[in-house]
């Protein structure tokens, strides 16, 4: 399977620190966005834990350029997100300033023609075939009156339930990873609408997105990966 990415992460306009870390492991086809939360610098702490966590255990496994069975990269799946909570736990214990810490995670893995992904939290995965499709659901509570509070997150319980899906991918198909410094600011339509104008141009298109949410408050950190099929 052919593919392009590109990922860029930005501070915003009101952060003084970027608590987003995302990783793209090419060779792999292993993609990750972590949205951390806590204070004392200690989001991006979590955030770094759980994205390092999360390419180790892929990289350790020098079988996975080797077709998979689907279960078993499914399990391989969910056991790296449960190990990634464990080590932000474990530091978080080390650390009374870094008590409460946690992040996102969402992650998506291309094998044998065949997406696996991961997620806990707000952040998102989109698939863009001929419409916009949010694969994730985010662990929020519901308000009318103001943004939910994360009700899933890397680090916050001993035991955690990611969201684990698997579909197959088409040529031409584009998936995004987005924090929600993007979709706090920016509707899917609008997203649907960039994708389209520049989906040709994978870092071009990561950039009309983090300039969009700029141009509308900027809030919160923003980080998009763009991944497009071009060969399956």
């Amino acid at each position: 399977m052919h593919i392009e990415s590109f990922g860029l992460s930005d501070i915003g306009r009101k952060r003084q620190n970027n608590e987003d870390v995302f990783a793209t492991l090419n060779e792999l086809c292993f993609y990750a966005l972590a949205d951390g939360m806590g204070g004392h610098q200690a989001g991006e702490i979590a955030a770094q834990l759980a994205i390092e966590s999360m390419c180790k255990t892929f990289l350790d496994d020098e079988n996975l350029i080797l077709p998979h069975p689907s279960h078993l990269l499914i399990e391989k799946l969910s056991y790296a997100i449960g190990q990634a909570n464990r080590q932000v736990l474990a530091m978080a214990a080390k650390n009374k300033e870094w008590t409460g810490m946690g992040t996102t995670l969402s992650c998506l893995l291309l094998h044998n023609k065949t997406l696996f992904f991961g997620h806990v939290g707000d952040s998102r995965i989109y698939q863009c075939r001929n419409r916009l499709e949010q694969l994730t659901q985010d662990h929020t509570t519901h308000s009318q009156r103001k943004k939910g509070k994360i009700t899933r997150a890397i680090g916050t319980s001993p035991r955690i339930e990611p969201e684990i899906g698997v579909i197959a991918p088409i040529h031409n198909d584009l998936y995004l990873l987005c924090s929600d410094g993007l979709t706090d600011h920016i509707e899917d339509e609008e997203i649907f609408r960039v994708i389209q104008e520049y989906k040709e141009n994978t870092p071009l298109l990561c950039q009309k997105l983090v300039d969009a949410a700029n141009a509308k408050g900027g809030t919160d950190n923003i980080t998009v990966i763009a991944i497009k099929v071009v060969d399956n």
